[in-house]
């Protein structure tokens, strides 16, 4: 039996057990498969495309990121955050060009978030209108407000970062410089942890590393 002889109801099944990786191997495989993970509407929202009100569990093979230690706040509502938000590279204060995002081991390349159709993606399932993502615990810490009133999306986040990294701020040994620029080496994107939902709302803490 060919692929196009597999019903749509049969590979539709399937398709919802399956995790996000997976999900963008399987739209690489033929045209057909990728038509079906596009309009089914289970498999947009689980592919962080289509608006959800509520909370949907991930495909059985994908982790249940709640649970992840470290990543949510023990008193949120149930969220699942964007992959690419925890498999982003991006260093703080560059433009939204230069964010890549690691497409898995079929492709050992990193790649362009904005060249991806996943840019405009939403962050989460359910959707959030507003994102508040704090760097805490530095110095020269500083929040992050993202505000998108049909749902924030992954371009949403990274325009700003780059727009609130490179704010101006004065230090005492070293004058006038951006926020990135203050953070010295340690201004290297690493993921969201302590993530937490309320309604339509979402905060996180920023991890950056070197």
């Amino acid at each position: 039996m060919s692929l196009k002889e597999f019903p749509t109801e049969l590979l539709t099944r399937i398709f919802l057990h399956l995790s996000y990786k997976s999900l963008l191997r399987v739209e690489a495989v033929c045209v057909q498969w990728k038509s079906i993970v596009a309009k089914d509407p289970e498999l947009s929202v689980q592919m962080f495309k289509k608006i959800s009100q509520v909370y949907v569990e991930p495909g059985s093979n994908e982790p249940s990121f709640r649970f992840e230690s470290g990543c949510y706040a023990a008193k949120s509502e149930p969220v699942r955050l964007h992959p690419a938000l925890n498999q982003a590279s991006y260093y703080m204060g560059n433009d939204l060009e230069s964010v890549n995002f690691y497409l898995g081991n079929d492709n050992p390349n990193w790649t362009q978030l904005c060249k991806l159709a996943i840019a405009s993606d939403f962050i989460s399932i359910p959707v959030v209108t507003m994102a508040t993502l704090v760097l805490p615990d530095r110095i020269f810490g500083f929040k992050i407000k993202v505000k998108n009133a049909k749902g924030v999306r992954l371009t949403d986040v990274f325009v700003a970062m780059h727009k609130e990294s490179n704010v101006p701020v004065m230090t005492r040994d070293y004058g006038m410089m951006t926020r990135a620029e203050a953070l010295g080496d340690h201004r290297y994107y690493e993921g969201l942890q302590n993530v937490a939902r309320q309604g339509l709302g979402l905060s996180a803490e920023m991890f950056l590393g070197s």
